[in-house]
This record gives structure tokens, C-alpha cells and sequence, in this order.
């Protein structure tokens, strides 16, 4: 028999952050698979500043501005996201400047997105739905209109694609 894992139910006023959290699961797949496929990892490294430039950090930025400012200092889920987020942009910029363990940084960066994605998904936006009231999830949905975005990811090559090996890119 088997079980099939129901979609999570969520407010309106977050349905637009869900809807970027899987693209930032896209993200974390599309590393794994160029490190699967033992990608250059200067690519893989150019690929990740472009999705950091383009979409994770204003991601970040926003959650940081308008939803966990809902929580009072001291609550334990706002001193989580906000550490996730820390872990995340550190990590970014540390793997900006690397030549050595780089794959071993950029594994540890797709699975740290990806389990900080399932944590907002699983335990932070259903404990937000249940402590912010529902004058605060209006704001924050307004909040969230003004700064929504449509996330696109047009990095070439594609090397998270099977098929024969991308070009590798050259720095300038």
C-alpha cells in the first residue's frame, strides 16, 4: 500500500514565498546534479553567484524585512531562520573565493538550501500561521506584493542537464 504525502495547505498571504522556495529547491537539485556529473566546478561556482545575484538574496532579504519581524526577538523560529539565513550568505561568500574543497562547499550549500526550504516549508510558515495574526498576514502579504518577482533562471550552460558535457565558461 501506498502513502501518498499530501501538499501542504498554505496561507494566501505566504503562497508566493512557497512558490520561490521551489525554485530555490530547483537551485539545490541543479547543483547536485552538476556535481553528480563532476561539472567544473568554477561554473558550478559562477552559477551560484548568479542565482545568489538574481533571486537568493533578495529572497533572503525579504523573509528578513517582513515575515520574521512578525516574531518578538526571543522566539526561537525567528532566531532559526535568521541563523539559516546567516549560514547561507556566509557560506555564498566563502565559496565566492575558493579553489580548494569546493565541491565539498557547494554540496554543503545545496543541502543546506534545501533543508532550510523544507524547515519554512514544515515547521516555520505553519508556526507563522498560527502566532501572526491575521492583521499581520494581510501586511505581510501586502509587503510581499510590492516586492514579488517573477524568478527566472537563464544561467548558460545548463549543466544540470544530461547530454554531453557543457562548455566551461571562462572568467573574466
Amino acid at each position: 500500500m501506498e502513502s501518498k504525502v499530501k501538499p501542504l495547505k498554505r496561507h494566501p498571504e505566504l503562497v508566493s514565498l512557497s512558490r520561490e522556495h521551489h525554485f530555490e529547491l530547483l537551485f539545490s537539485w541543479k547543483i547536485k546534479q552538476g556535481l553528480a556529473r563532476k561539472v567544473d566546478s568554477l561554473m558550478m561556482q559562477d552559477y551560484v553567484r548568479y542565482f545568489w545575484d538574481h533571486h537568493l538574496e533578495n529572497h533572503l532579504e525579504k523573509e528578513e524585512k517582513i515575515i520574521v519581524q512578525v516574531l518578538s526577538e526571543a522566539d526561537a523560529m525567528r532566531f532559526r531562520v535568521l541563523e539559516d539565513h546567516d549560514l547561507i550568505r556566509s557560506l555564498v561568500n566563502y565559496l565566492g573565493g575558493q579553489r580548494h574543497n569546493v565541491n565539498y562547499l557547494l554540496d554543503t550549500l545545496q543541502n543546506l538550501v534545501k533543508e532550510h526550504v523544507r524547515f519554512e516549508e514544515r515547521e516555520f510558515f505553519p508556526y507563522l500561521e498560527q502566532v501572526a495574526t491575521p492583521g499581520q498576514l494581510i501586511l505581510i502579504g501586502l509587503e510581499m506584493e510590492k516586492h514579488q518577482e517573477v524568478p527566472t533562471d537563464d544561467f548558460t550552460p545548463a549543466f544540470w542537464f544530461t547530454g554531453p558535457e557543457p562548455e566551461v565558461k571562462k572568467r573574466k
